[in-house]
């Protein structure tokens, strides 16, 4: 575990989330969309037992489109992100480090064979999250 910490630049204590790329954000009162692909902490952290909780209040909320995204995914995340931030000192990581690409890039990589673009943009990642938008009816590659 030194060594994976080592390399992605967080000490032991540290607490980190991932940014989602802009153009995911489909929600304008968020400045900065949060996702849930990429989350550490320390052994312990009490911020595990607060995002659990919100998703045990999220289920019993009635959502009318993209429930998963307001109970386990990125709106959710968002939605306690100041409150994980004061009591735990979370911090983000860019998503140019951890999410690097979109849903749109996997689906021209996958469908159109465009390697280029999709290469430059995970240069520099530590990992990348390659989803298929399985919860997006307007976009999925299960559709």
């Amino acid at each position: 575990m030194a060594r994976a910490e080592s390399r992605l630049g967080i000490s032991p204590l540290e607490r980190r989330g991932n940014e989602e790329p802009p153009q995911h954000n489909f929600n304008s009162s968020m400045p900065t969309l949060i996702g849930n692909a990429f989350m550490v902490s320390e052994p312990r952290c009490g911020g595990w037992i607060d995002i659990l909780k919100e998703i045990t209040d999220a289920m019993l909320r009635d959502y009318p489109a993209q429930k998963v995204m307001h109970t386990t995914g990125p709106l959710m995340i968002s939605r306690i992100f100041n409150t994980l931030k004061k009591r735990y000192k979370v911090t983000l990581f860019p998503y140019s480090k951890v999410t690097p690409v979109t849903k749109d890039d996997m689906g021209s990589y996958i469908y159109q064979g465009e390697t280029a673009s999709f290469h430059e943009k995970i240069k520099e990642a530590y990992c990348s999250h390659y989803f298929f938008g399985s919860w997006d009816t307007n976009f999925s590659f299960y559709n």
